[in-house]
């Protein structure tokens, strides 16, 4: 189901807002704030899937509270066919080298969340898409302006659906037909 999508690059991006959330409970939130892309913005709750969760707390930004502004701003692409995308896929092969989570949309109001999936649809899976890419953040720890962590965001592709059936094979159904992107953290 995943790895056809996946390989042809030729998706149909779902309108499903959420999944179940007993699916979801198992993997608590560790960040929650906007993804930024060029001019759009998407409110996101990331849920840690696997790999090393002190890798999120040292390169994701914290607001005092979920309720304050907390944004990760995506400034570069990894093309799926690129020398760079096949070197960061052997990184994750050691647990404690990454930390892989599952951005699902967020609002505090059922229409909210809807307006959050449509922006992260139409504003990220699709550019995504077009280009063949995923994104690429690179964070600093507070008080730093030297990075040390590279933050990917990634659509449903080969590489996501390879972790995710590894890792967590009851989120594939959910990554697969949810809008949702897979963010992962590696030292740089």
């Amino acid at each position: 189901m995943c790895t056809n999508v996946a390989i042809t690059h030729q998706i149909i991006i779902p309108d499903l807002i959420y999944p179940d959330p007993r699916i979801v409970r198992n993997y608590p939130v560790a960040w929650q704030g906007n993804l930024i892309l060029k001019n759009k913005h998407a409110a996101v709750q990331m849920h840690h899937i696997s790999g090393n969760i002190a890798l999120a707390h040292e390169s994701l930004p914290y607001a005092e509270t979920f309720h304050t502004d907390s944004s990760l701003k995506i400034l570069q692409r990894i093309r799926f066919k690129s020398n760079e995308y096949k070197e960061f896929h052997k990184k994750l092969q050691i647990d404690d080298d990454h930390c892989v989570m599952l951005a699902l949309p967020c609002g505090t109001t059922y229409p909210e969340l809807f307006k959050q999936c449509d922006k992260l649809k139409n504003g990220f899976l699709h550019y995504f898409f077009q280009k063949g890419a995923g994104g690429i953040i690179h964070a600093a720890p507070p008080g730093s302006m030297l990075p040390t962590h590279m933050i990917h965001v990634f659509p449903i592709c080969e590489l996501t659906c390879a972790n995710m059936a590894k890792t967590a094979p009851e989120l594939l159904k959910v990554h697969a037909e949810t809008v949702n992107v897979v963010v992962i953290i590696v030292k740089m």
